[in-house]
């Protein structure tokens, strides 16, 4: 809002349903085992932020702990949250008391100014702040809320009067729904489970589940008794994962939610209201030698029974037909709207040579490994030399092995971007980087991985107009597809609200994609000014990846352009003393040509003014 109370270009007033809600004790939590408090977040978060979707609404902003999510219906706001908080009872039920997970949920309407991203107004601060007085478990919503939802369902609400409320001029009167009234048995717990949007039948489902066919791969259990073969069981998975994608009406769950379940004894029921999805498909892998035995099974989630299930005893060799037969077998059956699905066999795969694939595997698991590494800043380039050496191997045997070409490729990115070694910032990395996924598209043009990558390539050669022609293309092919690329290419295309919102695309899809996608996500809210957002943003990254100084350092240019410069200094301290050879010239704009000259003056000025050296 300007001072003069008019809106600025592209900002409009509308009224709204306001959902805040976090976590009562989290920092306890944090302090007590930061690891496992971490982990079990996200595995929370995976299951509740899909379903502000599936319960008409929009995620707003999810930093730290706390979710903000708008929804244009009152009625569906509560029902969210009634379900939210039903799901929550049910994943805290094995879990000692100590480390349980309670949200508050605190819930307004108001006539809120918006700019399409974010929205602003005292209607926003009173849902926050009905939440900080709610009790753990609980809901607490405001009058107007309240004039709309009485009397529905069945649900009792407590008027607790008018309450004073930090920074609100007025008081306001609020209504809560009592905490530990929703347990197992109780009749609350049953009636969520039957209100529309969020209807189940009659058990404890509390999602909807959507018209397309859905399904989530379970990780296939390594029975080989031999942990080192757990990148062959997680390949299968992969496989498995990437095939069915490619029907556009075939909603597969991403890798990093499903992979939350591996090792895990879970109900299968549970899962699928978890992942909301109608039908898991699980198994196993046997190597021995050079035969191996896989099971199958697809498993309905709604009632747990047993559709289809299939054992293979074959030669290694015959793993990728194997692949095929379940494939072939089970979209008729998830798919039954997919009318044309006609299996064009990739030729990313090799046909005949299994011992190739092998390799391949072995590759991603090489370059996993650097990620991982990267998150607490031990980054060592040996990681990606091995990546490659298996690459090598792979490639002698089936040199037309589209994903060994396109994995290729992101190794050298990826040391052309990160200053890991000699290869940082050479030319020759990037034109072998970009050469790799050219041979990896020739051999398979629909991969949308590998355009992902193309498109990544050529933003770095900044042909930018290129590079989002080809993420359109993609979002043509499969508007199901996400990745974390896209939001950077729409960075760089001079994008950056399309860039918030092909991340958050992927981040409600997949809560567990890698930080690159929050960085980016974060990165667009800056150049669009929204710092407040990019310091939330930023601030989970730091908090996720200890060791990785990039996003501290955006962090500090977002603390400065918000005019908070002793947090702002303090973060650009921690990263000078981990990086005192580091400067603004000479290490962070030649590694961003992808972005606009104006982006990156406007980057600088907040590291600059944070203290970052020049």
């Amino acid at each position: 809002m300007t001072s003069s109370g008019l809106l600025n270009a592209g900002e409009i007033r509308r009224l709204t349903v306001i959902l805040a809600a976090d976590i009562a004790g989290f920092s306890a939590l944090m302090g007590d085992d930061e690891v496992r408090t971490v982990h079990d977040l996200k595995g929370h978060q995976a299951v509740v932020l899909p379903m502000v979707a599936n319960c008409g609404g929009r995620v707003i902003d999810t930093a730290g702990d706390g979710i903000f999510a708008e929804f244009t219906s009152v009625q569906q706001a509560v029902r969210y949250a009634v379900a939210m908080q039903t799901v929550m009872v049910e994943r805290n039920r094995d879990v000692e008391p100590a480390r349980r997970m309670q949200f508050r949920i605190g819930i307004n309407q108001a006539d809120v100014v918006s700019d399409e991203a974010r929205i602003y107004g005292d209607g926003v601060n009173i849902a926050a702040r009905l939440e900080s007085i709610c009790e753990p478990g609980g809901i607490t919503i405001s009058s107007k809320v309240y004039e709309e939802v009485a009397g529905l369902w069945g649900f009792e609400w407590t008027d607790i009067g008018e309450q004073s409320l930090k920074n609100i001029k007025h008081p306001v009167r609020a209504f809560r729904f009592k905490s530990g009234t929703l347990t197992p048995d109780s009749p609350e717990f049953k009636k969520s489970a039957a209100a529309g949007p969020v209807a189940g039948s009659g058990k404890t489902v509390v999602i909807d589940l959507p018209d397309v066919p859905s399904v989530a791969v379970l990780p296939f259990n390594n029975m080989s008794g031999d942990k080192d073969q757990d990148y062959f069981a997680d390949g299968i998975t992969e496989d498995l994962i990437t095939e069915l994608s490619r029907f556009n009406d075939l909603i597969v769950i991403a890798r990093n939610s499903t992979f939350q379940f591996k090792d895990r004894a879970t109900d299968v029921r549970q899962i699928g209201r978890e992942l909301g999805v109608r039908y898991v498909l699980e198994g196993s892998t046997r190597r021995s030698g050079d035969r191996v035995r896989l099971t199958a099974q697809l498993i309905n989630a709604e009632d747990g029974s047993h559709l289809w299930a299939e054992k293979y005893d074959r030669k290694i060799e015959d793993i990728f037909e194997i692949q095929d037969e379940l494939v072939r077998t089970i979209t008729p059956i998830l798919a039954c709207q997919v009318t044309h699905a006609e299996q064009a066999r990739s030729r990313s795969k090799p046909e005949n040579r299994w011992k190739a694939h092998d390799y391949y595997l072995r590759a991603v698991d090489a370059f996993k490994a650097f990620a991982d590494e990267l998150r607490i800043g031990a980054m060592s380039p040996k990681r990606l030399d091995e990546c490659r050496e298996w690459i090598a191997r792979c490639l002698a045997l089936e040199p037309h092995y589209a994903r060994a070409h396109a994995l290729l490729s992101g190794t050298y990115t990826t040391k052309w971007a990160m200053n890991v070694d000699e290869e940082f910032l050479q030319p020759a990395t990037l034109q072998k980087s970009l050469e790799a996924v050219e041979t990896a598209l020739r051999f398979e043009p629909g991969d949308l991985h590998a355009r992902a990558q193309y498109a990544h390539v050529l933003s770095f050669l900044k042909r930018r107009d290129r590079a989002y022609a080809e993420y359109r293309t993609a979002m043509k092919l499969n508007p199901h597809f996400t990745d974390w690329r896209f939001a950077s290419v729409c960075v760089a295309a001079g994008r950056p609200e399309e860039a918030v919102k092909a991340g958050e695309m992927l981040l409600r899809s997949d809560p567990f994609a890698p930080a690159v996608s929050l960085h980016f996500v974060s990165l667009a809210n800056y150049i669009l000014g929204r710092y407040e957002a990019a310091v939330a943003g930023y601030s989970e990254l730091v908090e996720r990846s200890t060791g990785f100084l990039i996003p501290r350092r955006h962090l500090a240019a977002s603390l400065a352009q918000l005019g908070r410069l002793d947090e702002a200094r303090e973060h650009a301290g921690i990263a000078k003393q981990a990086d005192p050879g580091w400067t603004i010239s000479k290490d962070f704009v030649p590694s961003v040509p992808q972005l606009l000259p104006e982006q990156v003056v406007h980057i600088v000025a907040g590291m600059t003014l944070a203290g970052l050296p020049e």
